[in-house]
């Protein structure tokens, strides 16, 4: 038997004479088959005791330093730095010798020689915000999105056990549903350090800008010139506002959301418009009548008042073969328009459909924005210092 040298090539008339070889000796094997029991080791399952499980899942998810696994106690003082308060709770003692918990959870204590406490479960990389994927992967055992609906592991163990009554089922799920993307898949976070501005007005200009969104109202965007930095418009779960270099006078003009309608702001500075155009928060659907166009995409029509207090119509185009809203158009009863936003192209992260050029057009102050977003990210942690107005200049409220 000779082998041939691996390093050579090999010819064309040589590799299909080893191909064909080798399909045929695969054919002459036969279809695949289990081996005979006898074969196979035994797989032995522990003899179960209890009539049934019930798993109670709280979503909401409780702090492990706060609750069952206690770290350093440092008691609370003013000034005290952050990294020194580990856990809220000093720990206590249990029924069962060197577990502690946290104070708060005396009655959990005393029967903690019936319970079985897992400290070993270490999460995967699944993102900071989403809490439904790390439930999904914590349900089933995979790690979504997946093409398909994984099985949960309830079901995994009612396959093992068997049911043991054959008119009961051995596994119900009740509550939250699982979904190939991880149960719920949404956005909860955005961010975007890199997006490419181009105004035509008056002026044709080139900007860069950056923007943060969380669910519900807290949003960020700046952006900046070869001059530095020309405007912040922002909002948080009480206020929103606005600042631009070019303002005069120049000031942060701030106001609280219950103030919106007397503030009369203009919609290219109007934070909660930008946040629709991007299309990342929710559709109200107060109100609202439906239509299609002639390429099948669903219009939700809502008359609404505007901040000038001009009665309006929004609507809202979405893709219903794609479930993404591609589209938002603000006009008058007569028709004109006041400010559309077109999203024409998207790009999927992680399942979740994202915008990466829009198209902005105020038609009343005669301003087109074209917007490139990339290197986008989804349902990442976002610090809180984001959402806090800026102290460039004076402050002026502008529901006064």
């Amino acid at each position: 038997m000779t082998i041939d040298n691996q390093n050579e090539p090999i010819a064309r008339r040589k590799f299909l004479k080893k191909m064909a070889a080798a399909s045929t000796a695969t054919m002459m094997m036969g279809a695949p088959k289990s081996l005979p029991a006898a074969e196979q080791k035994q797989i032995e399952h522990p003899r179960s005791t209890a009539d049934s499980c019930i798993l109670l899942w709280m979503a909401g998810g409780m702090a492990a330093p706060d609750t069952f696994d206690p770290k350093r106690y440092h008691p609370f003082e003013v000034g005290t730095p952050v990294e020194k308060v580990m856990s809220t709770f000093p720990a206590i003692d249990t029924a069962v010798d060197d577990i502690k918990i946290c104070a708060g959870l005396e009655k959990i204590g005393s029967v903690m020689d019936r319970a079985s406490l897992i400290r070993s479960h270490v999460l995967p990389d699944l993102g900071h915000i989403l809490h439904s994927r790390h439930q999904y992967h914590w349900h089933t055992g995979y790690v979504p999105p997946q093409t398909v609906a994984c099985p949960h592991i309830g079901a995994w163990m009612a396959k093992v056990l068997g049911p043991r009554n054959p008119v009961m089922p051995p596994f119900i799920n009740i509550g939250q549903r699982l979904e190939g993307l991880g149960e719920n898949e949404e956005i909860k976070s955005f961010s975007c350090e890199d997006v490419r501005i181009l105004i035509k007005s008056n002026i044709v200009a080139k900007l860069k800008g950056k923007i943060y969104y969380e669910k519900q109202k807290n949003f960020r965007m700046t952006y900046k010139s070869i001059f530095g930095l020309e405007s912040d418009i922002g909002s948080n779960d009480s206020h929103f506002w606005f600042w631009s270099k070019r303002m005069k006078p120049r000031s942060v003009y701030y106001a609280v959301h219950e103030d919106l309608h007397r503030t009369r702001l203009k919609t290219p500075f109007n934070p909660l418009w930008i946040m629709e155009s991007l299309s990342l928060g929710a559709i109200d659907t107060k109100n609202i009548r439906t239509a299609e166009d002639k390429n099948n995409n669903l219009i939700v029509l809502q008359d609404r008042i505007s901040i000038t207090g001009e009665k309006v119509t929004k609507s809202t185009l979405i893709d219903q073969k794609n479930k993404r809203v591609i589209g938002h158009y603000v006009m008058r009863l007569d028709g004109t328009l006041i400010a559309s936003t077109e999203i024409i192209e998207f790009k999927e992260i992680d399942g979740i459909s994202v915008p990466t050029k829009i198209l902005i057009i105020w038609h009343d102050e005669n301003v087109t924005m074209e917007w490139e977003l990339s290197k986008s990210k989804v349902n990442q942690y976002i610090s809180d210092e984001k959402w806090e107005m800026p102290s460039y200049d004076e402050k002026v409220n502008m529901g006064e």
